[in-house]
């Protein structure tokens, strides 16, 4: 199970995984980015999967307006079960 955080002062949602989850990172990344790119999820300017052989995190920064849980809301909505969660 991953563990997010929000850093309300830099408006970021950063989610922390296992090493073993770099790989779903990167497609959950580049799911994120296409539905923020096709306009389905707002309020998001960008997905930044930085994972390492140590650890897996995907940064998403939001814009300055926006909600941090209405946006992980609907990133469950939009994204198949199991993925939402990463």
């Amino acid at each position: 199970m991953a563990e997010i955080e929000w850093d309300a002062s830099s408006r970021l949602i950063v989610v922390r995984g296992s090493p073993d989850e770099c790989d779903s990172f990167e497609v959950l990344a580049g799911k994120l980015h296409d539905l923020v790119m096709e306009r389905r999820i707002a309020g998001i300017t960008d997905v930044d999967d930085g994972s390492t052989d140590d650890a897996a995190v995907l940064t998403i920064q939001l814009k300055r307006d926006a909600n941090a849980q209405s946006i992980l809301d609907e990133v469950h909505r939009q994204l198949p079960t199991g993925e939402g969660g990463a």
